[in-house]
């Protein structure tokens, strides 16, 4: 199994038009996916045949193996299965993949990275601010000499390239992406059931509709709900997607203060809270167990595309479901947010050359299918999220369209992105669960977050 075929050089240069665009040097790292490949095969095709040894000289000493560290699960078992077809395509190159449980491959990886003792290529968390950090601590390396100068025609989904930059320089591959937690998960029984008209599954409704109608579907008897009308997420990645819809961000351009007391996220917080403590038409954090929705007592629930294969795994035939994008917001506008799923070169690697033959490969169009089919999101390449194996997937098609658009991350300029959000949640959690209004708790949390924020980088 070879990497997709490509030109050895792209025919067009920077500024020249390809297909009817025009390509300027800061886009071109968003098509250089081919110019990679090409040379992940020149780096690791076998020679014809080695020469002997003279006579009384000992074997070379056997190269050590590239290591590879990935988390357990979806991307584990993709990686591994890869390693094998990679070995099989380039037996001199040894290869050893290391999958370590999801609560330990930070830790470890930390600790590695610290004493210079990290594989030569890892996947680094992305959202969590971990690929920042690593990338700030100059303990991964520019991928930029390793790039074609040239744009060229492998379909990487636009923007994606640039997502695994920190400060101009490229210092990851875009494996996977997504656009965000943008999808509406519906249980269609429970609406056919109470008569309500699904949402449309063109994305035309707005916060209001879904509001009426997860008070219509919520079900109580006395002070107990059998039946929640709708399940949104409380945490930062879930309400972004609300405040963009409202036309706000949650940091400044800077990244260097929050803004929850501007009109877009005190908006989106005091929707929330209306649905949770006004309506009762939502549970709490607390009560949100990991199966709500396909357990059928969630009506509609957001959720990511990953959330598409949890529910085909655990509804089976139990009830209908449908998967449409979340309301437009008081912007006229869905929110979404670019998340990417880098794999980086250590810059201590001791075989670089061949590690990055194998980061190439596992970039492969049929790797990135594999990621989406099997439970996590689709590779970060146009011909994955084009793919026909795809376009069957439940969902499939409201988050297709949402990176056709998709806002950029945006997180902490001090790289604290965890801290910050560990701190949003503990300080929403007066509203979440004891009821008070959003915009009695927001002063002292906005002030606390940007005290945070005014700390030098993790």
């Amino acid at each position: 199994m070879f990497p997709d075929p490509v030109p050895a050089k792209a025919t067009v240069q920077p500024g020249e038009a390809d297909s009817g665009r025009v390509l300027s040097r800061r886009t071109f790292l968003r098509w250089a996916g081919a110019s990679i490949l090409t040379g992940a095969l020149a780096a690791c095709t076998p020679p014809s045949a080695p020469l002997a040894p003279p006579a009384g000289t000992a074997a070379p000493e056997e190269a050590p193996p590239v290591r590879f560290q990935i988390r357990d699960g979806v991307y584990g078992a993709v990686a591994e299965a890869q390693g094998q077809a990679f070995r099989q395509a380039f037996p001199d190159l040894a290869l050893q993949v290391e999958v370590i449980p999801g609560s330990e491959y930070v830790p470890k990886l930390e600790a590695a990275l610290a004493d210079a003792t990290a594989a030569d290529c890892f996947w680094a968390p992305f959202a969590s601010g971990f690929f920042h950090q690593q990338a700030h601590a100059g303990n991964l390396a520019s991928l930029a000499s390793w790039l074609d100068p040239h744009p060229s025609r492998v379909p990487w989904q636009p923007d994606t390239l640039d997502a695994a930059t920190y400060q101009g320089q490229p210092f990851g591959l875009p494996w996977a992406c997504h656009p965000g937690r943008v999808g509406c998960y519906v249980n269609l029984t429970l609406c056919a059931e109470a008569g309500i008209e699904p949402p449309p599954v063109d994305g035309d409704w707005t916060w209001a509709d879904l509001q009426a109608m997860a008070r219509a579907l919520t079900r109580r008897t006395g002070e107990t709900t059998s039946v929640y009308g709708a399940n949104i997420g409380s945490s930062w990645p879930h309400i972004l997607m609300l405040v963009r819809s409202a036309g706000g961000e949650f940091y400044n351009d800077y990244g260097n203060r929050v803004l929850l007391q501007s009109p877009p996220v005190l908006e989106s917080l005091t929707y929330l809270h209306a649905m949770l403590h006004v309506d009762q038409s939502m549970p709490t954090p607390d009560l949100r167990g990991t199966f709500l929705f396909e357990e059928g007592n969630v009506a509609l629930s957001q959720n990511g595309y990953w959330g598409a294969w949890i529910a085909q795994t655990q509804v089976g035939g139990a009830f209908d479901m449908a998967v449409v994008p979340m309301p437009r917001g008081p912007a006229g506008q869905t929110g979404s947010m670019l998340e990417i799923e880098p794999i980086c070169l250590h810059r201590h690697a001791a075989r670089p050359e061949a590690a990055w033959s194998w980061l190439t490969f596992l970039c492969q169009q049929a790797t990135g299918i594999a990621l989406a089919l099997q439970g996590a999101v689709p590779g970060a390449r146009t011909d994955v999220w084009q793919a026909p194996d795809l376009q069957s997937h439940p969902g499939h098609a409201v988050f297709a369209a949402a990176m056709q658009q998709v806002a950029p991350y945006r997180g902490p300029a001090n790289l604290r992105a965890q801290e910050a959000s560990a701190m949003f949640d503990q300080g929403m959690a007066a509203s979440w669960y004891g009821g008070q209004a959003p915009a009695l708790v927001v002063p002292a949390l906005e002030k606390g977050m940007n005290a945070l924020l005014a700390l030098p980088p993790a």
